[in-house]
């Protein structure tokens, strides 16, 4: 899960109050990551070697406690025995509609923690509409958990056939959503480490907005193409790369089918959420898509 989620992530505050618990584990045991922009900061387990991508349009970070399996997930690889991951994620809640998730206004942290959860974690079908059965993930009953004065948040437990992790979600702020998330080879998930994905969320402070956050990763920035563009010039594939792996995995869309029409509709509706395509862009992206 943990490879899978990197993967789709990399190609997609209040200062909260620290429990006791990650205290009493005294300070020569964290250490405390700061992001490029001085926005967002977690502590993690001293000795632990960490993966981000500073260029990512919100806060994703991941540390690994060694670095064969840093290796590993770069190379796309699954956790192997002794591997132990945190993967911290901060995105805006409007995002979340990106993985077909709906929060009720009277959810409980628990209940929306489970909801944000198996959506985001779900494994993708293949082209088939099926789901290899190494990829299934099965999800605990969600409780709710104190991080800190007035802050709760959603706790359970993630189990397939290669990983198992404990997860943490929680609102560090108006409009945005934090998930943290430790993973160990299955059957390796230690109370230590469930204990770390609550105090590491306990530690997390975020102090952008989450417009700032949508707007990066609705592509503000990006430049619109030239007038005389035509889809004929443009590079489908590049195209793909670089906007539609925001939200979604290349291994994702490389396991879907359509034809034409199909990915017209499909990109039609991603322009709808808010993909950055003008019309040239997006019948190279379509003509891509539907010639593979």
């Amino acid at each position: 899960m943990m490879k899978r989620i990197a993967i789709s992530i990399a190609l997609v505050l209040v200062l909260t109050v620290t429990p006791a618990s990650l205290l009493a584990q005294g300070d020569d045991e964290f250490e405390t990551y700061t992001s490029e922009d001085g926005l967002f900061t977690v502590s993690y387990p001293a000795g632990w070697f960490s993966n981000m991508d500073e260029g990512a349009p919100f806060p994703f970070v991941i540390f690994l406690n060694s670095e064969d399996a840093i290796q590993r997930l770069e190379a796309g690889e699954d956790l192997a025995s002794g591997d132990q991951g945190l993967l911290v994620i901060v995105l805006p809640t409007d995002f979340l509609i990106f993985f077909g998730v709906t929060l009720a206004d009277d959810a409980t942290p628990a209940e929306a923690a489970e909801t944000i959860a198996t959506m985001v974690f779900a494994p993708d079908a293949g082209a088939d509409g099926t789901v290899d059965e190494s990829e299934q993930v099965e999800f605990s009953e969600f409780e709710e958990v104190e991080l800190g004065e007035d802050l709760v948040g959603g706790f359970g437990i993630a189990t397939s056939q290669k990983e198992e992790a404990a997860i943490t979600i929680f609102t560090p702020g108006e409009g945005l959503v934090a998930i943290v998330y430790t993973a160990a080879f299955t059957g390796e998930l230690t109370d230590d480490l469930k204990e770390l994905s609550q105090s590491a969320a306990a530690s997390l402070s975020y102090d952008g907005t989450a417009e700032d956050l949508m707007n990066a990763i609705m592509g503000g920035a990006i430049e619109p193409a030239p007038e005389d563009s035509t889809s004929q010039n443009l590079d489908g594939a590049a195209l793909v790369a670089e906007r539609c792996t925001v939200c979604h995995s290349a291994e994702r869309i490389d396991r879907a089918s359509n034809d034409e029409t199909g990915w017209a509709a499909t990109v039609d509706r991603m322009i709808g959420y808010g993909a950055q395509l003008n019309s040239a862009e997006r019948e190279a992206v379509i003509a891509y898509l539907s010639s593979r």
